[in-house]
């Protein structure tokens, strides 16, 4: 049941037509989140982007962007491994409500990846993101705020569905990002199922270096 209830919302939050429908929708999927997508097998891709994110970024005190953090579940594993300093966002009031309830974060705010971030320039040394990046959600738009927000030679860390990529402007944007020296791209994934078997949306993960172009004059 968990599963086929979980399938059903992640195919009303993917036809999303515009922000506030998808920030109504989670807000009214929080309390019972965390139990469909664990049933779901919804943990795999977190862990997956928590090792590749701490495969590159040792130093465990620097500051960390959660971008689309939920109800916390990045942190939780990024804590296991020693990281404490993590500032998250989402668009959702009610998921993170339960994210503050964990005391995973330093600050927590509601804010909406593809507009202004409410952060000076340079101000984390990574940036981490999953299930952010797919459809009805996070647009390439809202790379330019990561990586501004970002110190350069920090890291951006993000998974992205193989679909999505081709068809929504991503290739476009991430190319015309790294061609422009705004960022480096330093490792991308073999495509993998986020989700479980019997569904075909593949995911990678993408991680990029921040370079010079990337900040302010």
């Amino acid at each position: 049941m968990s599963k086929n209830i979980t399938s059903k919302k992640i195919r009303q939050i993917c036809s999303c037509k515009n922000i506030k429908e998808l920030e109504n929708l989670y807000d009214k999927w929080a309390p019972t989140y965390e139990g469909h997508q664990d049933g779901y097998n919804g943990i795999q891709g977190r862990i997956k982007t928590v090792n590749k994110f701490i495969s590159w970024i040792k130093i465990k005190d620097i500051k960390i962007l959660d971008a689309g953090c939920g109800t916390g579940r990045l942190a939780i594993l990024l804590k296991k491994h020693g990281y404490k300093n993590i500032v998250g966002i989402d668009i959702s009031k009610e998921m993170l409500k339960i994210a503050n309830d964990r005391d995973l974060y330093t600050k927590l705010y509601k804010l909406e990846l593809g507009r202004h971030l409410t952060f000076p320039d340079n101000s984390f040394e990574g940036v981490i993101s999953c299930g952010v990046f797919t459809e009805g959600h996070a647009t390439a738009k809202a790379f330019d705020e990561l990586i501004r927000v970002t110190k350069k030679r920090g890291y951006i860390v993000f998974t992205l569905r193989e679909d999505i990529y081709e068809k929504n402007n991503f290739k476009e944007k991430q190319n015309y990002l790294e061609f422009n020296k705004y960022w480096k791209l330093v490792e991308i994934t073999k495509p993998f199922l986020m989700l479980p078997k019997g569904s075909k949306l593949m995911h990678r993960i993408w991680v990029y270096e921040k370079l010079q172009k990337g900040e302010r004059k």
